[in-house]
């Protein structure tokens, strides 16, 4: 676990921003603990409108997405914005982002149930994250003009089908773990388009100080109802093998808690 809920116990010299006693998200390592030490410029008061099990699971996927679609892409009104596996816990986060700032959302996504819930959650255009047909979707649905924006987190061709779909001048940006494509590669096939790569853990390992205000940021908008709760599917931590088999086989839809 890379991210966690609970109680203050105590706290370092120097600490104010949170008191013992305080109900808490927080960013940190072996999370799947009954004790946890976390840094804290990573930790920040739990918003009182949730509850731990949907706060443990909010920290890492919405500060990727936001990071991603507003400081990377820049993703603006009536922009056209593509979301791969969007059903998924950084997915849901960036399609309420998306919305948030006035994007119109494509979405693709593995298993038909996950397609019919998105829909239900108004997403117009769901395609299948297991087929190629979705670019010749999307280019049907634009009229070749294609999206201003790919949020990616998919491998192999699918990079390749994405950017045929990003619109001259677009914006890539990658947050997948697997077969991540160089900047060189990137401008190689699409000089014209800005390429991102980003990893959360990487700006915490190397930028620690800029997660604070990104953090209190996001657990703001949850504070003022900007932004909801993920759905989460709740383990117990006798069950946490079978836990990692369902996120394994991607059986999921949100976060697994």
């Amino acid at each position: 676990g890379g991210e966690c809920s609970g109680i203050v116990r105590a706290v370092g010299p120097g600490v104010t921003r949170v008191v013992p006693g305080d109900a808490v998200v927080a960013i940190a390592r072996a999370t799947l603990s009954t004790h946890v030490i976390a840094p804290a410029h990573a930790v920040a008061v739990m918003p009182e409108n949730l509850d731990f099990v949907r706060a443990a699971g909010l920290p890492i996927v919405f500060l990727t997405a936001q990071h991603a679609l507003e400081t990377l892409a820049r993703v603006a009104r009536g922009e056209r914005v593509l979301i791969h596996a969007a059903a998924g816990g950084v997915g849901l986060a960036a399609v309420q982002i998306a919305r948030r700032l006035g994007a119109e959302i494509y979405a693709t996504v593995g298993h038909p149930d996950k397609r019919e819930y998105l829909r239900s959650l108004g997403v117009e255009h769901v395609f299948d994250s297991r087929s190629l047909d979705f670019a010749t979707h999307i280019e049907a649905l634009t009229v070749g003009a294609g999206v201003d924006v790919v949020l990616n987190s998919l491998s192999g061709d699918f990079i390749d089908r994405s950017f045929a779909v990003l619109r001259q001048g677009g914006r890539f940006v990658e947050i997948g773990k697997r077969e991540i494509w160089s900047s060189e590669q990137a401008r190689r096939l699409r000089p014209d388009a800005s390429y991102a790569f980003f990893d959360l853990a990487g700006m915490m390992a190397n930028e620690p100080l800029r997660v604070r205000p990104m953090l209190d940021r996001i657990l703001s908008q949850f504070r003022s109802g900007e932004l909801k709760p993920l759905p989460a599917m709740v383990f117990p931590m006798e069950q946490v093998v079978g836990a990692y088999r369902t996120m394994q086989q991607a059986g999921h839809i949100g976060k697994i808690v």
